[in-house]
């Protein structure tokens, strides 16, 4: 801090990945004296964090630019691409949990109101069943399956759920010995 403090006031603060500075403690540490700052993030709002997100709007402002996707697309800057949802069912036991969380998040909601600690669980129950969501085992089998018809995979991205990266890899790079770069 001692060293933002000589930067002086005409100087801009830059933020990347704005949305990663809502909580209390990330904000209260950013440094007060900048009269311009900018906050850059393709997705400023926080997910089930309104007070987060008002914070990052009190401390940067308003949003005064917007570039979709499609708007990058549709000027060259990013390569157009498609989507192709395909339906896997959760196993027995996801299956269980899944009706398990829902029922914790319908009575978590009556009371998510209540105060911070409550919210808190509430978006917990919410992030975890999300996340359950996210890595239903059969979403690699129906991976498998998929590629294994393709005949051309090079220049395919795929997006992984948070903590899958290294069972898809070993999907892609080893079952599949295509080259993979994480």
């Amino acid at each position: 801090t001692s060293l933002i403090a000589g930067i002086g006031q005409d100087a801009v603060l830059i933020a990347d990945e704005v949305h990663h500075l809502g909580t209390e403690a990330h904000l209260a540490a950013l440094p007060q004296p900048f009269k311009a700052r900018l906050g850059l993030s393709a997705t400023p709002d926080r997910w089930m964090d309104e007070e987060g997100s008002a914070r990052i709007r009190s401390y940067f402002g308003e949003t005064v630019f917007e570039y979709s996707l499609a708007d990058a697309i549709r000027d060259g800057h990013l390569t157009p691409y498609r989507y192709f949802v395909h339906l896997v069912e959760l196993s027995d036991a996801e299956m269980r949990d899944y009706r398990a969380l829902t029922a914790q998040i319908a009575k978590a909601y009556a009371t998510r109101e209540a105060d911070d600690g409550h919210r808190a669980r509430f978006e917990a129950l919410l992030r975890k069943r999300a996340l359950l969501l996210n890595r239903a085992e059969n979403k690699l089998e129906r991976l498998r399956l998929l590629l294994q018809n393709e005949e051309d995979v090079r220049y395919a991205l795929f997006y992984c759920a948070q903590g899958q990266i290294d069972e898809v890899v070993r999907l892609l790079g080893r079952e599949l010995n295509l080259l993979v770069h994480t």
